[in-house]
């Protein structure tokens, strides 16, 4: 039976040592294995960070609530921010428009 639990007494291990580490935002170092992606990838939604949710959700509340409007948008910027871009799991990348760039071309 502990065979079969190892990786999870491994992750319960890492979650309750009070010497762990989380990865930084953008690390690998969680994501699952590239076959399992592969393998998952079909049934997983589009990654829309917890942060540009929230962000979304403050947008769409200064549309209603007027009178907190410049505070709300405050929030949402934070929020934005702080977004961590890529989910660990399987390394998709945020699909907030916030992270949508424009390049210009000048011209000569």
């Amino acid at each position: 039976m502990a065979a079969e639990y190892g990786d999870s007494m491994r992750l319960r291990t890492a979650i309750t040592d009070p010497d762990y580490v989380p990865p930084p935002p953008g690390s690998d170092r969680d994501a699952l294995p590239e076959h399992l992606r592969a393998l998952i990838a079909p049934h997983m939604r589009d990654y829309v960070s917890t942060a540009c949710e929230t962000a979304l959700a403050l947008d769409r509340a200064s549309t209603i609530h007027h009178a907190a409007m410049v505070t709300l948008m405050q929030w949402e910027t934070r929020q934005h921010a702080t977004c961590r871009i890529t989910r660990k799991q399987d390394m998709a990348k945020c699909q907030c428009d916030c992270h949508q760039t424009t390049t210009t071309t000048k011209e000569n």
